[in-house]
C-alpha cells in the first residue's frame, strides 16, 4: 500500500464544521432522506422507513443524519457526526458549549 502525501498540507489536523438548520417543510425532508437511503445497497423502502419514521410523523434528526452525513470525504476520515436537539427560536447556537470532540491545536 502506498503513501501519499501533498507537499505544504498539513497532515492529520482536525477541523469542526457546522451548520445550522431550520426544518422548513418536513415532508419535503422526509422525501429527500428516502430517496437517499434508498440508494443504499440492498434498501428496502420498509428498512428506510424503519430509520427515518414515517412520513405522517418523521424521524427529523434522521432524516437530517441521512443528508447530512457524507458517504465518502475524500482525503478525510470523519471521526464524529452528531445531530443536536432542535433549539428553541431566539437560542444563538454560538452562546452554547461545543460538546464534539476539540479540534486539535
Amino acid at each position: 500500500m502506498s503513501t501519499y502525501s501533498n507537499a505544504g498540507v498539513s497532515q492529520g489536523h482536525r477541523y469542526r464544521i457546522s451548520i445550522a438548520v431550520d426544518v422548513i417543510n418536513a415532508r419535503a425532508l422526509w422525501n429527500a432522506a428516502l430517496s437517499r437511503g434508498l440508494m443504499a445497497p440492498g434498501a428496502t423502502f420498509e428498512d428506510v422507513v424503519d430509520t427515518i419514521g414515517p412520513c405522517d410523523d418523521p424521524a427529523i434528526a434522521d432524516c437530517l443524519a441521512m443528508l447530512a452525513l457524507p458517504a465518502d470525504l475524500k482525503g478525510c476520515s470523519v471521526e464524529d457526526f452528531a445531530i443536536d436537539p432542535a433549539l428553541p427560536r431566539g437560542v444563538i447556537e454560538s452562546s452554547l458549549p461545543w460538546t464534539g470532540l476539540s479540534a486539535a491545536r
